[in-house]
């Protein structure tokens, strides 16, 4: 009765490009994001698998890559292979545009980043804590080291950084 639809698509340019490391789903459904090994971040339409949006926001290999947990579906954060985090504010649902002739909307912006772990012992955990009573939303990175790091995330702005509240 029921029909499954496989949809595939080749993220590395036909093999020669950066491979895909890590992968999540925004938590409506409304979008995929893939880390890629060259630091890069891309937004998937999920319909199509269409890239809406690539940014190339460091240079080491995406480790982790988790979507926030709020009812808007407003951040999300990745670990790379250098011990960095980074904050990307998400804009709505990841649409491929209707036709080749219109410029796709702007999936992601890139807050920052903050080397709170290192090479030597990278980030092993990451994740979003959102508080329905005061709204609050945080994200916390562990590393292999052991060493925890709380940000608050709706204080981490373009021009002021990602904002640390406790290591």
């Amino acid at each position: 009765e029921g029909r499954f639809v496989v949809t595939k698509a080749d993220l590395s340019d036909r093999g020669a490009g950066p491979k895909p490391t890590a992968v999540c789903y925004r938590r409506d459904g409304l979008g995929i994001l893939v880390g890629t090994s060259n630091g890069s971040l891309k937004a998937l339409d999920p319909r199509t698998l269409v890239d809406v949006q690539t940014m190339r926001f460091g240079k080491d290999a995406v480790t982790a890559l988790v979507c926030a947990d709020d009812e808007e579906c407003s951040y999300a954060a990745a670990a790379d292979a250098g011990g960095c985090v980074a904050i990307f504010k998400l804009h709505g649902p990841i649409a491929a545009p209707a036709s080749e002739e219109e410029e796709p909307e702007r999936a992601f912006d890139f807050i920052g980043k903050y080397k709170a772990h290192s090479a030597r012992s990278p980030v092993r955990g990451l994740a979003f804590k959102s508080n329905r009573d005061d709204g609050s939303l945080e994200l916390v990175s562990v590393g292999a080291e052991g060493r925890v790091v709380r940000y608050d995330v709706f204080n981490s702005t373009e021009e002021g950084g990602v904002k640390v509240i406790d290591v």
